[in-house]
């Protein structure tokens, strides 16, 4: 880089040129990249070149006269190397070299200065002291050395280093003080040349604080403490951040403070102190985190609700944070028990505690590991005491109870009489039962006293409750009023004495039943129940009531025994027997009389027991019309009679015969006479539900026929006897003769393993088809085919085989059978190769088709057109020889397989081998061959020719069917070739051979074969 202004120096040494012409440097200038020299010669001359040699690739340069004195010289040398060394020399225009010495060029400053921390001294800072390291760019060209100085700017100290121009360009500073402002240079400096300086600044690193102290003074304040670090400090700020990093404070104090407190802080928050100590523009900080002392709960209360075995403690969350609450609970002599909340939790409820006992409870506000307390105490309310008792004689009163759970002090009692206090005592703890005499208190029977018993802890109490009275006295002269089938009524005379009500209870002897009771005023004299049971026996008890005390007086009656309901009398379809069915009588019965009556004869008489409700007689005559009187009896007392009447059934007829005589419309029915009482018979033929005939029959001919009726048809005959209202019915079924079906036909549908039968449905009713298949008398498969159906298959059988297939229809237990006959479809014969060929015939195997063949067919087709008649084979051949054929013509050849009628076929493509050609003939000229033949007979697609010579193939070329001749070109001259043409159809080849010579030079040959 070029300085601000160019430095010049002056350096020469003078000598004396012991030549003819003397030359004395006069002058130097010099500056980073330039020199200008002055020198006087002895002699004029015309030329002068300076040479600036640095001790390689010197620099030259041609000098010219100052002025107008032909003595005086100026050399201008530009583009040298700042702070080098230069040897100095002149030659004249006679090449006479003068030396005058050395010179040197100014040197330049670093053109970079960089400072930085030295990490090799980081760690020093916290110890008192810091580093600097100066790095700068090495100056361009030369430099001795560098001369570092460090000036401390508040004291004035400096501190110098040299480095080395060929050192690397770097120099280190240590044990400075911290937060102190340093001003920096660098000077280059080349043999007694300087450039001009390069300065900066540098500021060490205040040291933190030490020892820095937080502790919380108070709930909203913080005290910090602190002791200075080593070096210069020029004030301290101290920063307070909340959890969240927001600044809440900002305080700058003199370098000379130490302490300060922080006022107007949440309580039981954590909070980031800092200390930042200042110095020259830089800073350095320590930090710590504390909390505030977290404020005590408030409104702390501990409150039973009422109950004997929980407390509820609530409080009022204080301001500011909290990180947990502990709550302790305890009492005297007991573990202390303890819970753990939440902040946000307000409120903790305590179980399990002991009755009436007095506990203590105090909540930790908790934040950072400081910690505020609140207490109180509170009590749980005593329990009750357990099995209170309180009762009345005519001498005494007594109470009596069990001693309650927990803790409590002592008991208390308070009698009251409705409003007045009969006496109020306090109770020794250690008491359980309490006697009072009741002379003195004037007890009136059947009034009611109530006791309070309150057991006492501390301020608390529990109370529980009884009462007693005097029993009241019973009603007098108690009387049964009214009794019938249903309803009693009873009355009395009022007792004397008090009393509330009186109950009148109703009780059944039967002891399931539920007793009835009435509850009536106090000045009632008679009560009545209705809706009772019949024939029953009832206790009425009245009792008169005071409060749960009670006096009474009973008798006993009964209701009047009911009749039955709803008698009727049944044949159950019997014809020998009735039944006679009732409901029972309400109420209580002990039995039943029941009358059996025939034309006003009382036939049977008998009794039965009141939990039957139903009687049968037996033996009786079918037909035959009877009345039944029921009375209900009960404890010796009759209800009133009940009567109904019911007839047998007749008889029915016997010994049925009905038969369709092998016929398809036609039934003849007849029957026995039926026993007993018969009006006439009724005779019913039906289909199904439809009534198709019905006809009435004297009860003196037993029989009767149905014609025109539906073949195969099952039908339902009816014969009834008649009597009054009553059928007996006699029913049995039977069918006509079922009908064959139509036209039965088995087909093979060009299948050679199954068959196909199908056939006209049979007329009239059927229940499903039976199909058989025989070969040979032998029933090979059968099939059960639904009606709605007119067909099956039989698969699995034999190709080609003649089979007998029968139909029959079934109906119930009749059948009628249709039959046919039917030939598989025969199968084709295996495995159709074509076994030999030739120009003229073809040879074809098979194997045997698989099942019945009566005889194979050979047949030859070109184009689909017959070429010879059929050939008949016998089934046990397997080959066929075809000649006289055309050589390379394509055949289909089809063998066909016969059984009866039917014919199977299978083909196969045969080709003859094409024949060879003839007469060929080769010849040509000394370049050229050319080669025809005479086409052999038959079919051909086409012709190659190759040319060979000594076996090795030159050409080929592909020829036309309809062409015969061909041409090679380009041959040497008197050349033996041979010549192959090959006849082509389809795929075979048939080939001939010959040879031929080209001709010397013009000369013509030829061959042929």
């Amino acid at each position: 880089m070029l300085p601000g202004c160019l430095i010049l120096g002056l350096l020469w040494r003078i000598g004396k040129v012991q030549t003819s012409c003397a030359v004395e440097l006069t002058e130097v200038r010099t500056t980073w990249d330039s020199a200008v020299v002055w020198f006087t010669a002895a002699c004029p001359s015309p030329d002068f070149t300076a040479f600036m040699d640095p001790g390689s690739r010197p620099t030259a340069v041609r000098c010219d006269q100052d002025g107008n004195n032909g003595y005086t010289f100026i050399c201008n040398m530009t583009e040298l190397q700042p702070g080098t060394l230069y040897e100095l020399r002149v030659i004249s225009g006679n090449d006479e070299e003068r030396s005058l010495g050395s010179i040197r060029t100014v040197p330049v400053s670093p053109a970079q200065l960089e400072i930085q921390l030295d990490p090799e001294n980081m760690a020093s800072v916290h110890e008192g002291s810091s580093g600097l390291r100066v790095l700068w760019s090495l100056s361009a060209g030369h430099v001795d050395w560098y001369n570092v100085t460090l000036e401390d700017v508040h004291s004035g100290m400096v501190r110098s280093n040299r480095v080395m121009g060929s050192a690397a360009p770097q120099s280190c500073f240590t044990s400075l003080v911290p937060g102190t402002l340093y001003n920096i240079s660098v000077l280059a400096i080349s043999g007694n040349k300087t450039a001009a300086p390069v300065h900066t600044i540098a500021v060490t690193a205040p040291s933190a604080v030490d020892g820095l102290q937080v502790a919380s003074s108070s709930l909203d304040s913080l005290s910090v403490l602190w002791r200075p670090g080593p070096g210069r400090v020029e004030n301290f700020k101290v920063l307070v951040t909340d959890q969240d990093g927001f600044l809440l404070r900002n305080i700058t104090l003199t370098n000379t403070t130490t302490y300060t407190k922080l006022d107007g802080l949440q309580p039981g928050t954590p909070y980031r102190v800092t200390v930042v100590t200042n110095a020259a523009g830089l800073q350095s900080s320590a930090s710590i985190q504390a909390y505030t002392v977290p404020a005590a709960v408030s409104d702390l209360i501990i409150n039973n609700d009422g109950s004997s075995e929980s407390l509820r403690a609530s409080w009022t969350a204080p301001k500011g944070g909290v990180d947990f609450f502990t709550v302790t609970l305890w009492a005297s002599g007991l573990t202390p028990e303890q819970r753990i909340l939440a902040p946000n939790v307000t409120q903790l409820v305590f179980e399990g505690l002991t009755p009436g006992r007095r506990y203590q409870l105090s909540v930790n506000s908790s934040a950072g590991g400081l910690s505020s307390e609140s207490r109180t105490e509170g009590r749980t309310v005593p329990d009750q005491v357990s099995t209170l008792s309180m009762s009345i004689d005519s001498s005494k009163l007594q109470l009596s109870w069990s001693p309650p759970r927990g803790d409590w002090e002592y008991y208390s009692v308070l009698l009251t009489d409705g409003p007045a206090v009969l006496f109020n005592r306090t109770v020794s703890k250690k008491s359980r039962e309490l006697l009072v005499s009741i002379q003195s208190l004037g007890l009136v029977p059947g009034r009611l006293y109530s006791a309070e018993f309150a057991v006492h802890s501390g301020s608390l109490s529990n109370t529980a409750h009884c009462s007693s009275r005097l029993a009241p006295r019973p009603v007098q002269q108690l009387v049964l009023r009214h009794a019938d089938e249903t309803s009693l009524s009873v009355q009395w005379r009022q007792p004397v004495g008090r009393w509330d009500s009186f109950t009148v209870l109703l009780t059944d002897e039967d002891l399931a039943t539920p007793d009835t009771q009435r509850i009536l005023s106090g000045g009632s004299r008679e009560c009545t129940f209705r809706g009772l049971a019949s024939g029953r026996r009832y206790t009425v008890t009245v009792k008169t009531s005071s409060g749960t005390l009670s006096n009474s007086d009973s008798l006993t009656a009964w209701t009047t025994p009911a009749p039955v309901s709803g008698l009727q009398v049944f044949n159950l379809d019997s014809t020998d027997s009735l039944q006679a069915q009732w409901e029972l009588a309400s109420g209580d019965q002990d039995s039943y009389q029941v009358l059996l009556v025939r034309d006003s004869s009382v036939i049977k008489n008998k009794s039965v027991a009141g939990n039957i409700s139903s009687i049968s007689f037996q033996n009786l005559r079918p037909g035959a019309q009877y009345k039944v009187v029921v009375t209900t009896i009960r404890a010796g007392h009759t209800s009133r009679q009940t009567v109904a009447e019911g007839r047998t059934v007749p008889a029915a007829v016997t010994d049925v015969r009905v038969s369709n005589n092998g016929r398809t419309d036609f039934l003849t029915v007849s029957w026995n006479q039926a026993a007993g009482e018969v009006d006439s018979y009724l005779v019913t033929l039906s289909d199904r539900d439809r009534t198709l005939h019905s006809l009435a029959v004297s009860k003196f001919n037993p029989g009767c026929i149905f014609n025109s009726l539906v073949s195969g048809r099952l039908y339902n005959i009816s014969i009834t006897s008649c009597s009054g209202r009553y059928r007996n019915h006699t029913f049995i079924q039977e069918r006509t003769q079922p009908s064959k079906v139509q036209n039965p036909t088995a087909t093979h549908g060009a299948r050679d393993d199954s068959l196909k039968v199908y056939w006209r449905h049979a007329a009239g009713d059927l229940d499903f088809y039976q199909v058989f298949i025989k070969h040979n008398n032998t029933f090979l498969q059968n099939k059960t085919v639904q009606k709605t159906q007119s067909e099956c298959v039989f698969t699995g059988l034999v190709p080609g085989r003649l089979y007998t297939v029968l139909v029959n229809t079934w109906s119930g237990s009749y059948e009628a059978s249709a039959s046919t006959h039917g030939r598989t479809f025969p199968a084709a014969v295996q495995s159709l190769s074509l076994a030999g060929r030739g120009t003229e015939d073809l040879r074809v195997t098979w194997l045997a088709a698989p099942g019945d063949v009566d005889h194979y067919e050979v047949q030859l087709l070109f184009s689909d057109m017959k070429v010879f008649p059929p050939l008949t084979l016998g089934s046990g051949v397997g080959e066929c020889v075809l000649s006289s054929l055309t050589p390379g013509r394509l055949y289909k050849i089809l063998v066909s397989t016969f059984s009866g009628p039917n014919q199977r076929t299978q083909f196969i493509e045969g080709r003859t081998v094409p024949s060879k050609v003839k007469n060929i003939h080769v010849n040509g000229d000394s370049s050229h061959l050319k080669v025809s033949w005479t086409p052999g007979p038959g079919d051909v697609d086409g012709y190659s020719v190759f040319l060979y010579r000594e076996s090795r193939e030159l050409a080929v070329q592909a020829v036309l069917k309809h062409q015969n001749e061909v041409t090679f070109d380009w041959l040497q001259p008197g050349q033996l070739y041979g010549v192959m043409v090959q006849s082509s159809s389809g795929e075979l080849l048939n080939n001939n051979t010959s040879t031929g010579r080209t001709g010397e030079s013009k000369k013509e040959v030829f061959s042929t074969h």
